[in-house]
């Protein structure tokens, strides 16, 4: 499981970096949180369907 959430949470980050990519070089940079921000998110969509897969 760890390895599937570590997977998840890169995944954010590639998907953060290609939502990013239109966007004008100077205004790409951004705080920790922020780059965190996708990379939780996507972490917590595979804890939530493991949740519903166990609880249900």
């Amino acid at each position: 499981m760890n390895n599937v959430l570590t997977l998840a949470h890169e995944l954010g980050h590639a998907f953060h970096n290609h939502a990013m990519k239109p966007v004008n070089g100077l205004n790409k940079q951004y705080p920790l949180s922020i780059a965190e921000t996708a990379s939780t998110f996507s972490e917590m969509i595979i804890v939530e369907a493991v949740v519903e897969e166990v609880v249900v």
